[in-house]
């Protein structure tokens, strides 16, 4: 609902999950929002359809937290 009212710049994702994906692509493409991915998984990529769906991309490393 944010992004239909303009009241955000940028949505931040901190998933893995592909499911996401979908919604994504809609905020980007047809709100014309940008969407930033945090994957949060050490062990796995993120997968592909979910980051296509993404303006920007980054891991979260245990550095990051601490």
């Amino acid at each position: 609902m944010d992004g239909f009212n303009g009241e955000y710049e940028r949505a931040v994702i901190i998933s893995n999950d592909a499911d996401f994906a979908g919604a994504m692509r809609y905020v980007r493409d047809s709100l014309g929002l940008k969407v930033s991915l945090i994957n949060p998984d050490r062990r796995r990529s993120s997968p592909k359809d979910l980051s296509n769906a993404a303006t920007y991309i980054r891991r979260l490393w245990k550095s990051h937290l601490l």
